[in-house]
């Protein structure tokens, strides 16, 4: 309760608060003060305001509202944005870049207002890339003002140029002399009275050294209002798709901030003044004619503004002639006859076919009702004729079909008595269809336009395109699928699933453009007969129900095909298929991370902002990363085994984790480690070749995790964290092993959320008995095995220090109340003075805990022998304990702690608590020093007894190394996992 109350206090002091209330008026309006209630708790939980409000029965989509949710994401994305870099950070990358490309900014004039145009020079004079010239042409204004402006900006910086023309020619001449002033190796685009941010040219400069064969970059923009406010108003964001030809062919989409090698933008004739006020976007079309060095960054890097004479406003319609004629040139030169139509987003080019070739529809399907309806809709409701319709069906159907379309000589029946596989049915009926054209159709699809097939069959004609599938609607109008997105929950999701059809969204990026996409729909897709049987057709082995669309999309993708959507093809998706047993395992998804997970991490055509912005279907964190070593098992006998990891941080339980993740991988089996956030240990499992999935949800009980977990053969839920996963997972097809880390701290903040009861696909192992003994202390009597962690044995060379030194104490841990910093501060403090001058305190973790961290920092300038470092990389904590003469854990509560086990490989004396299962291995004097918990003055005598009698530490110090090698090595480590998993998966074969 309390996050959310300071959750929703934040949000209210972020935000514009004549917006926040204007925009509760319209949910209330829309929703009741119900709805708005719900809206304001949504806040505070950290989800969109109308989350799960959009399809309740009854209530109409308010557009404008749904605009409102994207403005706020929006502005969300631009702050993160230019919060990531610091200035300092900016430059340091700046001087470490190999090339230093000179930018010459293209900017033509005409009756420039002096108030933008001083806006629009002063945001180039304040970038934080330096290498720039402003090339501007004046085109014989009128107004003079702007021009006196200019010039005493070019007295105080030099790389600001003007020429002016004598007389107007056109923005496309002016373009063309800016174009001949220009030095730079890239021309970037920018009009007279916009803005970028100051990072813009950075970003472009970082890229084109990361990828220094680009000749055409842009990235996402936003428009920014002209009132003179403290703070200015973004809007109407436009996080675009890395290069996606298609889109650009129906719509102007790279648009600003645009960069262009300057050389490549002289060869193919510069700007042509027949396509005035369109002249970037014929420059745009005709330079992808000539180049497939095209990249996207994924920043908004370009303000727009929003003043009555700019297209940002609106103020330029009749430069949709231009736009038109430019899309025209396009399609000519492609040699594509084309009937031009003007849609109210789209400048769309209806291909004029030669023939008409023979159309298959494959219905897979053993629903006699649901194929006389889809069947009677295609009859009635399909202007295209020459067509065959194949129903894929068992021979009981099939009889029931012929007794009810005697009089259809197009139906072709392929009978399939075996048992529902969609993907072999889709094959076997490929395999008797005679048309040159395939179409696989869910049996719960009918037209909504009658040109659905003609729309379709059109893009296999524009080049490079493999597959087509159409804008799919609900039976209540509102969309159902706008192209499919790779790397959402589920490894697939629908655009823009709920808006309403001809509802207007206030985004450039529209359901109603046609655009490249990475995911065909199965319940509508289009391929060539050549096409399909080139790939393979579909996988009936490892996809034969579930993501059998998406294999086959990436398979096209492989061999270098487009999958695109479009729009002017619409038909209604009645409901989803109830093909798939979701009482059983389904091992697709998991094949799909082996054998495509390179594409799954992010959507080339739907980027992580748009996703952020504009895909609401579910609320939380997911992103999945895929190593480009990916480890996939050959050998027979492989387990799927999904880690949950309450973090990612390099800390104890995390870190032992890592350790089983590695032994799973040595064994031959296909670890997948999944976590809620985000953190350092990303990059190490990536490095091993395992695939890392963040996803909130694990902690919300949400129905798609446990779909997803269900389909592994093991789930290994990592600390008491995850109790949430454990639960949703009771009685679920897959065994869980629960390892339980965690001593009485955790258990009485986390007690009542923890099931009393566990059922018998859950098994829980305790690091050690002191954790058991909690456990049962509270109540929890879960039937448990021990399960230990291990670590490597690691040699590290003597530190070169000098023996009479001060004997030096290194503190490792976050910084919080259960690891007791505090009770060793107080400790120090009853140091005898001339003890504490011959020690040196060191400590290095996570501050979790305000108060103890700042006492450490107030006793550290108090004393002089106190160090804080900041968390490191495990190496550089292991060369601290090199320097190290003795490690101290002063924790009021340590089940079995790691950073011990780790001092004992190198065999530096431990001093611990006896709160904690490591003082089970240990004897006071004899391998280690115990103080009783939470006694700083007992505490105090074992600091001195270490510091007075050093030789005997040492040997205290050997002596712990054999605790180590009896108990927790790795060789042990690995065979107890070993044996574990083999007992949990009911294996029984020997692994390597």
């Amino acid at each position: 309760m309390f996050t959310r109350i300071k959750r929703a206090v934040s949000f209210y002091k972020s935000e514009d608060k004549k917006r926040i209330f204007s925009t509760m008026r319209l949910i209330r309006r829309q929703y009741g003060l119900s709805g708005m209630l719900r809206a304001i708790r949504n806040k505070a939980n950290g989800y969109p305001a109308l989350y799960k409000m959009g399809g309740a029965p009854g209530v109409a989509f308010d557009a404008g509202l749904f605009g409102v949710e994207m403005e706020d994401r929006g502005r969300e994305i631009l702050r993160e944005q230019q919060a990531e870099l610091s200035p300092a950070e900016i430059a340091a990358q700046i001087e470490e870049l190999e090339t230093a490309p000179l930018f010459s900014v293209v900017m033509p004039l005409y009756n420039a207002p002096v108030r933008w145009l001083e806006k629009a020079v002063g945001s180039l004079r304040a970038q934080r890339y330096a290498n720039w010239e402003l090339c501007a042409v004046d085109d014989g204004s009128k107004d003079r003002r702007s021009l006196s402006l200019l010039r005493q900006m070019m007295r105080e910086d030099t790389r600001i140029r003007l020429f002016c023309r004598e007389e107007n020619g056109g923005i496309s001449a002016a373009s063309n002399d800016s174009l001949a002033m220009a030095k730079g190796e890239y021309i970037a685009l920018m009009d007279q009275d916009d803005e970028l941010p100051p990072d813009a040219l950075f970003w472009f400069a970082k890229e084109i050294n990361e990828h220094p064969a680009a000749d055409f970059l842009y990235s996402d923009e936003c428009k920014v209002d002209a009132r003179e406010k403290e703070e200015r108003m973004f809007s109407c964001f436009y996080l675009k798709p890395d290069w996606s030809p298609l889109l650009l062919a129906n719509h102007m989409y790279t648009g600003h901030l645009s960069v262009y090698r300057t050389a490549l933008v002289r060869e193919v004739g510069g700007f042509r003044s027949e396509y005035d006020f369109s002249q970037d976007y014929d420059l745009a079309l005709r330079l992808s004619d000539a180049t497939k060095n095209i990249r996207h960054i994924e920043r908004v890097l370009y303000y727009w503004r929003i003043i009555p004479s700019s297209a940002a406003s609106g103020g330029k319609d009749f430069a949709r002639v231009s736009n038109m004629a430019a899309a025209y040139d396009w399609y000519r030169r492609k040699k594509l006859p084309v009937v031009m139509e003007k849609w109210f987003y789209g400048n769309y080019g209806s291909i004029v076919r030669p023939a008409n070739p023979k159309v298959s529809i494959i219905i897979p399907s053993d629903s006699c009702e649901n194929l006389e309806m889809c069947i009677d809709g295609l009859l009635r409701k399909t202007s295209y004729k020459n067509i065959e319709i194949i129903p894929v069906t068992n021979s009981r159907t099939a009889g029931e079909l012929e007794e009810e379309f005697p009089y259809v000589g197009q139906m072709r029946i392929c009978r399939y008595d075996e048992v529902y596989n969609f993907s072999d049915k889709c094959n076997k009926g490929a395999g008797v269809a005679g048309g040159e054209i395939l179409v696989f159709l869910n049996d719960d699809v009918v037209p909504y336009g009658t040109d659905w097939i003609e729309r379709q069959i059109e893009l296999l004609c524009y080049p490079g395109v493999g597959g087509v599938s159409p804008l799919l609607l609900h039976e209540d109008s509102s969309i159902q699928y706008a192209g499919m997105i790779v790397g959402t929950p589920g490894l697939t999701g629908t655009a823009f699933n709920g808006v309403p059809y001809l509802a207007p969204v206030p985004n450039p990026f529209k359901h109603a453009l046609l655009r490249n996409i990475s995911v065909l729909n199965g319940a509508c897709a289009v391929l060539r007969r050549t096409v399909f049987e080139e790939i393979g057709g579909f996988d009936a082995v490892h996809t034969p129900n579930a993501h059998s669309d998406l294999d086959l999309s990436l398979k096209l993708i492989e061999k270098g095909y487009t999958c695109a959507y479009t729009p002017y093809a619409v038909l209604t998706h009645i409901g989803n298929h109830s093909w798939a047993e979701k009482d059983k395992a389904d091992k697709a998804d998991i094949y799909c991370l082996k054998r495509w997970g390179r594409y799954l991490g992010r959507d080339p055509y739907f980027t992580d902002s748009m996703k952020y912005m504009l895909y609401t279907d579910f609320p939380y964190l997911y992103k999945i990363y895929s190593p480009e070593n990916l480890a996939v098992p050959k050998g027979p006998g492989a387990r799927d085994i999904l880690f949950l990891s309450h973090e990612l941080s390099r800390t104890g339980a995390p870190i032992v984790l890592k350790d089983m993740v590695r032994i799973a991988l040595e064994n031959g089996d296909f670890p997948v480690v999944l976590a809620p956030c985000d953190g350092p240990l990303r990059e190490d499992y990536l490095a091993m070749g395992v695939t890392v999935i963040l996803d909130e949800s694990m902690q919300r009980r949400s129905p798609m995790f446990e779909r997803f977990a269900r389909n592994f053969d093991l789930v290994v839920a990592n600390t008491l964290v995850c109790h949430d996963a454990v639960e949703l997972l009771r009685g679920s097809l897959p065994p869980v092993l629960w390892w339980i880390h965690e001593g009485s701290f955790a258990l009485d903040s986390m007690a009542g959320s923890l099931p009393k009861t566990l059922d018998k696909n859950i098994h829980v192992y305790t690091v050690s008995d002191y954790t058991a003994e909690i456990l049962s202390r509270r109540g929890f009597n879960y039937k448990h095995q021990n399960l230990s962690w291990g670590a490597a044995d690691i040699q590290l060379p003597p530190a070169d220090k000098p023996a009479d030194g001060p004997m030096t104490f290194v503190v490792s841990g976050s910084i919080e109340k259960r690891k007791g910093q505090d009770i060793l501060l107080r400790a120090i403090g009853k140091l005898p003075e001339e003890i504490r001058a011959q020690t040196q305190f060191i400590f290095v973790g996570n501050p979790l805990d305000r108060q103890i961290y700042e006492s450490i920092l107030h006793d550290a300038k108090k004393y002089k022998n106190i160090r804080y470092l900041e968390p490191m990389p495990r190496e550089e904590v292991f060369d601290l304990y090199r320097q190290a003469d003795c490690i101290l854990l002063a924790s009021r509560d340590e089940p079995l702690s790691v950073v011990a086990g780790e001092a004992m490989i190198f065999s530096k004396p431990v001093i611990t608590s006896d709160a904690g299962g490591m003082a089970d291995f240990l004897r006071d004097g004899q391998n280690g020093l115990i103080f009783h918990s939470r006694d700083s003055a007992a505490l105090a005598e074992k600091i001195a007894y270490a510091v007075q009698h050093r030789e005997e530490m040492r040997r205290i110090g050997r002596e712990g190394r054999k605790v180590y090698e009896e108990n927790f090595t790795m060789a042990q480590y690995r065979k107890n996992v070993q044996r574990v998993l083999d007992e949990l998966t009911g294996s029984d074969c020997r692994r390597q």
